[in-house]
């Protein structure tokens, strides 16, 4: 009862350029705080050579031999965990007042380890938190955490300061800026044997720096929060030196 079809400039389909973004319609759809939201789309038979999705999403997703976008089950479906094509949704608000967090990191914004299905990452607790004050329940988080993402180099996902302007800036509502990078730095300096793998820390300071300028310019006037790296004790890349 609650199914509505998405459009794209009022046309049921839509080719996605490579590397573009697509916005749907806007759909009249009531969601209350917490809410799980499925989406649904079809991809017609075709050639994909990369296809664009989010590892260990912590969420079961499905996937269904032909359109079954409208239906009420799925006829023989398997499952995945990774959330791909669609990266995220606006919610449209009457308080003006409403504003948004990015929570932006690696694995452990992302929810690596975290149990599945349960949104228990630590960006869900944070929006739980501020959600049960009254003073603070306008805020939402937006969690764009990548597993193994690094400040300067592309080994998971692009890079930080690369993907800064898409994942924080081009947001809808951002005014805070949670910034939480920098283990996975370390630890591959410590254990790299390739020398373009290692990042010192000068250059660590510089691309936090970057982003913190970036996001305070005049024209975002994001406010920035540096996060405390975490204890990494039982990491692949911990020692006692």
């Amino acid at each position: 009862s609650t199914d509505h079809t998405l459009t794209f400039g009022g046309k049921a389909q839509v080719t996605i350029p490579s590397g573009a973004a697509i916005f749907s319609d806007p759909a009249p759809l009531r969601a209350s705080a917490f809410s799980d939201l499925a989406i649904s789309f079809y991809l017609p038979e075709q050639s994909i050579q990369q296809e664009t999705c989010h590892p260990l999403s912590s969420a079961t997703n499905f996937v269904a031999p032909g359109d079954d976008t409208g239906a009420a089950a799925l006829q023989s479906p398997r499952t995945v965990s990774d959330w791909c094509f669609v990266k995220g949704v606006d919610v449209s608000v009457k308080n003006r007042k409403t504003a948004a967090i990015v929570a932006f990191g690696d694995s452990i914004t992302d929810g690596a380890k975290s149990t599945r299905d349960s949104n228990s990452r630590w960006p869900n607790i944070l929006a739980q938190r501020l959600q049960a004050n009254k003073k603070t329940a306008n805020l939402s988080v937006l969690n764009e955490g990548i597993s193994g993402n690094r400040l300067l180099h592309d080994k998971a996902g692009p890079n930080a300061l690369a993907r800064f302007d898409r994942d924080v800036l081009a947001q809808s509502g951002v005014k805070y800026l949670i910034l939480f990078e920098g283990i996975n730095d370390i630890g591959h300096t410590a254990q790299s044997v390739d020398a373009a793998d290692v990042i010192t820390a000068d250059q660590m300071v510089f691309a936090l720096g970057e982003m913190a300028m970036r996001a305070r310019a005049h024209e975002h006037g994001i406010k920035v929060y540096g996060a405390t790296l975490a204890p990494y004790a039982g990491a692949k890349y911990s020692s006692d030196k």
